[in-house]
């Protein structure tokens, strides 16, 4: 079940991520956030889960992450809270490229936020990251085949970024054995039953393959199946 740590007297608007929060007594049910994006609730100060700790010394700045779903010690966090604390860490740290890749990313998600007339939960956002991954590879491939080498690496590095927000990806073998799946479900026999292979397969790995790829494995064994 999840738990919700709502501290008392924390000087913000909404729940999220307060970057060098200093307090005499903090609250106790806060959670330490840890660099990286990847958060423990006390494993900061090698306490149990849920429940901050101050040190022995005294309390000292720290990034506190207050008012997020917990389950089983670990932070719930969204993907645009995650992105909006990445955005503030590469401007402290003054890393333009890396900010302008996330910049931007935020950018294409408030766009469809906008046409969609609402705000995308983490599925949402995934797809959205998914269209940027794509969108950076054409762009190597293209600037590959044009000879631009400085273009692929600034490209390749704007990928590199994306890719911490995408969902871990599936292999071939992976995609194989829920393609024989989705083959067997609907009854396919021939090439001619790709489009409803694609249909059901699709949904399940959406964000966690691209979508040639596992066109190209739905192909190659529906046609060795007919």
């Amino acid at each position: 079940s999840h738990r919700f740590l709502r501290p008392a007297r924390l000087p913000f608007r909404h729940f999220g991520l307060l970057t060098e929060y200093n307090t005499v007594a903090p609250a106790r049910g806060c959670v330490v956030a840890l660099p990286a994006g990847r958060f423990r609730a006390g494993a900061l100060w090698g306490m149990r889960p849920g429940i901050w700790h101050p040190p022995a010394d005294g309390p000292r700045r720290k990034a506190v992450y207050c008012g997020i779903g917990v389950q089983g010690g670990n932070v719930m966090v969204s993907i645009k809270e995650r992105l909006e604390a990445d955005i503030r860490n590469a401007m402290r740290a003054r890393n333009q490229e890396r900010l302008d890749t996330l910049r931007f990313l935020k950018s294409r998600i408030q766009l469809v936020e906008k046409d969609a007339l609402k705000e995308l939960d983490d599925a949402g956002v995934t797809e959205v990251v998914a269209k940027q991954v794509k969108d950076r590879r054409e762009s190597i491939q293209m600037f590959g085949d044009g000879g631009r080498a400085d273009l692929v690496a600034k490209e390749e590095a704007s990928l590199a970024v994306l890719q911490e927000y995408m969902p871990e990806q599936l292999d071939d073998d992976a995609i194989a054995a829920l393609a024989r799946q989705a083959i067997a479900e609907v009854g396919a026999a021939g090439p001619g039953d790709r489009g409803k292979v694609m249909g059901r397969i699709m949904p399940q790995v959406r964000g966690k393959a691209d979508g040639s790829q596992v066109n190209a494995i739905v192909s190659r064994l529906l046609e060795s199946a007919g």
